[in-house]
């Protein structure tokens, strides 16, 4: 009876211009964000916070309004509740935008990387409030802010960031390393390679293998310098184009690979096994060419293939 009751006020306020339906509707979508709010209690980040955050950012432009009054909640997981839907919302609107930007400073860092995440959303609007703001949370206190902001950003928006991206790439936490490399081969600027270049030397090895990865796919020359130090005397220059091929991981390079095969002691063999399987790894349909190498009359050829397979078959189970 009370619902009804709302109705008719709702409908005598705005008129009879507005059918009863969509004000009945729009009733419906606020009470069921209120009630989604009100269901959160501790919840972040969990498979059901996921599902309101889906289910909240079907109801429409009717409910941004709570969500923006909810940014200032006290309850931060409420906040981050907030920005996720007003980022995810189908249709944003610029009216979110000056909220989200007061916002961004929020004490709490995850309420600021939700927010970030949200204001890439809105750079399609080319608000340069939001342009600022983003800017300032690439360069957070919290690696955990500046990589969500970062990983978030879509490809034909990074070209504004460049310059925050670049110096990213010599950020204190490897994490945020990682990120500004993958920012960078999105955006597929053969001009930066100067800069993933200094990765190569990256204190962290799983930053120098993605540094590698990337570099290698905008600038070929990466990798036939690879191949001519693959037939370099020295041991350990051998060893480590061996490597730099499993990271870089083009399957062009497998057949250099295997013919080497013969001419190195196991140690060699066995990085090679690796390196291969790498290849397989990222490349699928390179698997059918292992299984045939089992079959062939060198006996070390035959070793690593095998080596190589078992190799796939533990990254499976891992």
């Amino acid at each position: 009876m009370q619902k009804i009751f709302i109705y008719i006020i709702i409908f005598l306020i705005i008129g009879f211009s507005i059918p009863i339906n969509i004000v009945s509707a729009q009733y419906d979508n606020i009470y069921k964000i209120n009630h989604i709010i009100n269901s959160l209690d501790n919840h972040l980040f969990s498979t059901y916070y996921y599902l309101q955050v889906e289910t909240a950012s079907n109801l429409g432009k009717s409910v941004m309004p709570i969500l923006i009054k909810s940014l200032a909640d006290e309850r931060y997981n409420i906040r981050c509740f907030a920005a996720d839907v007003l980022g995810n919302i189908r249709m944003r609107d610029k009216i979110a935008i000056p909220y989200l930007v007061e916002a961004s400073t929020d004490k709490h860092p995850m309420v600021r990387q939700s927010v970030g995440i949200a204001l890439t959303k809105y750079l399609d609007l080319n608000n340069q409030e939001v342009i600022a703001s983003l800017k300032k949370l690439l360069q957070d206190n919290v690696w955990e802010v500046r990589t969500g902001v970062l990983n978030s950003l879509g490809v034909k928006k990074i070209k504004i960031f460049m310059p925050e991206i670049i110096k990213m790439l010599s950020d204190e936490h490897e994490w945020v390393r990682v990120s500004a490399i993958d920012a960078l081969e999105k955006a597929k600027d053969i001009q930066v390679m100067q800069f993933l270049r200094k990765l190569f030397d990256d204190p962290q090895e799983f930053v120098k293998v993605r540094a590698y990865h990337v570099a290698a796919k905008m600038d070929k020359s990466i990798i036939e310098e690879c191949l001519i130090e693959l037939k370099n005397d020295d041991t350990n220059i051998r060893k480590f184009a061996i490597k730099k091929l499993g990271w870089i991981a083009d399957k062009n390079t497998i057949n250099n690979l295997v013919e080497l095969i013969s001419e190195v002691d196991i140690e060699e063999q066995g990085l090679i096994a690796l390196s291969l399987s790498e290849i397989c790894w990222e490349n699928p349909g390179l698997i059918g060419e292992i299984k045939h190498l089992c079959n062939s009359s060198n006996n070390k050829i035959k070793k690593v293939a095998e080596m190589i397979l078992y190799y796939i078959e533990q990254s499976v189970y891992d």
